[in-house]
């Protein structure tokens, strides 16, 4: 580590020296207090933040170059540079700055790539640039307790295998970059206001996230194995498979501070989780009031969403959530994407994949830095980590990190990868894991002793024997009404009728104003006659009341009541049929007005209907996360027909439907389904 130090040393000094001789140049102050404040130190290199004025024209077209295109030819990958040729290989072969070029190899072409300059943002382009060209050290203190962490993933493993061999495992071997970079994020969040965090993933690795670093109790993992269920016996739930775990747990952290860290049961379905992590953050944000358009970004908690690199390129939900990320309905402040890329899907090589040059350059598609990782480089890995709190603090937008790393296995311990990739699994057999290679250097630099790692695993497996022997004997905690739902019971069976009933003048005077508009404002003159005059009626004879009429009245009657409404959809604020109009546009200003928000002075409960964005899948999956966080809100999808709810078929089944029977969690979502008239559009009460 030492070494690596004093290399990072040599190269900032050259680089400083290259540059010397430049003028006009402009740098952005970078305030090294606050970077301690935030959890870590950057190395002694200068900041080297060039303006377009560089003297020496040569200097500042390859530092451009290298900005631009570097990426291209990093050593990001665990198997060894690829012949990549970008615009940066002709201006490299005019350089004569050997010296330069040696400077800038490392910063832009080493074990981490950055995605940057498709960023239309002078000043977001010159943040990253800064995180880049003055690295952050990881001190020795995390460095040793990051490969604990690590080593303990990897005997974790090899126990599962050994002892439940008949059991498939997706274990998370040759790639542990990804619990690396989750605990270096983690330690990173309180100092950067970030005490909540979301996490989403699928399979790959999720044993040993839970268990070594969510604290998921050794006695309930073993417990599952053996075939039992991993909830209370009194709760009524037929559990999940082994691979859908989830967790709940507060983490002290190394550098101070807490962070609660959420960890999201999942279906087999890939990435259908992270839209409903997404619904979820947002949701704490609002319980917050720092949800974007409520004021207070401070303590914004999080979403962590790890995908793999087939699934985050070939799943169509992972564009839908991109495409919500900056909408003013369901931005969430920035997510952190990790792509926990093994180069390969099942079986598909990494050219069979996806069209793009990374796994991530999604991010292009709505300016956002893509990071690619060395997975087997934990000094990379830990610049990423302070790349992406950083960025996210910042601007309160998403960063992807492609953390490129290998499988040991097939697709499980007992799947054969030769079958269709020979040639990476003979260069997969010569690999040493992420922990070797930093243990090899912590002893080198005699930092830990020759038999750091021994005491480590013999201090597991004697906690992993004790589990294994009692585990059958383990009566798990409570998990149903917890959290926000921890007011709430199981209604008995004896409860058959409901009272849901309003004062008849209270519904009257929620009808009128439901309508009221305020002096000056020019609605549509057709809603006159169609919905202002049409409700009148209503609330004075008490007859015709139609859905749309019935609904506000529901909803105003919630209001009053403390309650808030979120309604999402296509065209909802209006209604497919023109029927709701719940929001009203000033035809000379555009500017909405939502009357139900208005019906009594100092009224803090709202109505929130917001038209989505031309998705399916991606939002309900987004309101049932919302819906699982706050119960005291009254959360509803509607389709824009009622049959296209279709597209999200798997966001019902495996969430909507049986979440609470699998996970014991409770959910509130009410789906709208309307139909218009036969024949009307797409409504033809035929099938399609």
């Amino acid at each position: 580590m030492l070494r690596h130090l004093r290399q990072r040393e040599r190269v900032a000094l050259s680089l400083s020296r290259c540059l010397s001789s430049t003028t006009n140049r402009t740098r952005v102050p970078t305030d090294k207090t606050s970077q301690k404040g935030r959890g870590y130190q950057s190395d002694t290199a200068p900041q080297i933040l060039l303006n377009q004025h560089l003297q020496d024209k040569e200097a500042e077209e390859l530092i451009r170059g290298y900005r631009s295109w570097g990426y291209r030819h990093a050593a990001t990958s665990p198997f060894g540079h690829s012949n990549q040729t970008s615009p940066l290989t002709e201006i490299l072969s005019n350089s004569t700055d050997s010296e330069l070029r040696k400077v800038l190899d490392s910063l832009y072409c080493g074990g981490i790539g950055v995605q940057f300059m498709h960023i239309p943002d002078t000043d977001k382009q010159n943040f990253i640039t800064e995180l880049i060209e003055n690295r952050p050290v990881l001190s020795e203190k995390e460095l040793i307790k990051v490969t604990e962490t690590l080593i303990r993933c990897e005997n974790l493993d090899s126990f599962l295998e050994n002892k439940y061999s008949n059991l498939k495992q997706y274990g998370g071997q040759g790639a542990e970059g990804t619990v690396a970079f989750c605990e270096l994020l983690f330690n990173l969040c309180p100092r950067n206001n970030v005490e909540d965090v979301v996490i989403a993933i699928a399979h790959r690795g999720r044993i040993s996230l839970l268990t070594e670093l969510l604290q998921l109790p050794y006695l309930r993992l073993l417990k599952k194995y053996g075939g039992d269920c991993e909830f209370h016996p009194d709760e009524r739930t037929i559990g999940d498979v082994l691979s859908h775990l989830w967790q709940s747990v507060d983490l002290e952290q190394p550098a101070g501070g807490s962070v609660h860290v959420s960890l999201l049961p999942n279906p087999s379905h890939l990435e259908v989780a992270n839209s409903v992590a997404l619904g979820k953050v947002r949701a704490k944000q609002r319980l917050r009031k720092s949800a974007p358009h409520c004021g207070d970004n401070r303590n914004s908690p999080l979403a962590v969403l790890i995908h793999g690199d087939a699934a985050f390129t070939g799943q169509g939900v992972s564009l839908e959530n991109a495409m919500m990320s900056k909408l003013p309905g369901y931005s969430s402040n920035g997510s952190v994407h990790l792509i926990t890329n093994n180069l390969i899907g099942f079986t598909a090589q990494q050219g069979s994949q996806s069209s793009s040059f990374t796994a991530g350059d999604i991010g292009r598609m709505y300016d956002v830095p893509v990071i690619s990782v060395n997975g087997l480089d934990i000094h990379s890995i830990y610049q990423a980590a302070v790349m992406a709190i950083e960025w996210r603090t910042r601007y309160q937008e998403d960063i992807i990190i492609d953390l490129q790393c290998y499988r040991l296995h097939g697709h499980n311990q007992h799947d054969e990868p030769r079958f269709t990739n020979p040639i990476m699994y003979n260069i997969v057999e010569e690999l040493k894991p992420l922990q070797d290679r930093i243990v090899n250097e912590l002893v080198t630099d005699q930092v830990v002793a020759e038999d750091f790692v021994k005491t480590v695993v013999a201090e597991q497996n004697a906690e992993l024997s004790s589990a294994h022997k009692t585990c059958t004997e383990y009566i798990p905690p409570r998990m149903c009404f917890t959290g926000n739902w921890d007011q709430m019971t199981q209604a008995g069976s004896d409860l058959t009728t409901w009272q849901t009933g309003y004062s008849v003048e209270d519904l009257r005077c929620i009808g009128i104003k439901s309508t009221e508009l305020p002096e000056g404002f020019e609605h549509h003159p057709t809603l006159n006659r169609a919905h202002i005059n049409k409700r009148a009626k209503m609330m004075s004879t008490g007859e015709g009341i139609d859905w749309a009429m019935g609904e506000a009245l529901a909803f105003g009657s919630l209001l009053l009541q403390g309650y808030n409404v979120r309604l999402s959809g296509e065209d909802v604020s209006r209604g497919t049929f023109s029927n709701r109009h719940v929001t009203m546009y000033d035809q000379n200003t555009g500017a909405p007005y939502t009357a139900l928000n208005h019906l009594q002075s100092g009224q803090t409960t709202k109505v929130e209907a917001i038209d989505s964005l031309l998705s399916e899948e991606g939002v309900i999956g987004f309101e049932y996360g919302y819906s699982l966080e706050d119960p005291n809100s009254l959360v509803l999808w509607e389709a824009q027909f009622g049959d296209f709810f279709n597209p999200a078929q798997v966001i019902f089944d495996q969430f909507v439907v049986s979440g609470e029977a699998k996970w014991v969690l409770q959910s509130g979502l009410v789906s709208l389904l309307p139909h218009g008239y036969d024949g009307n559009d797409q409504t033809t009460l035929q099938p399609d």
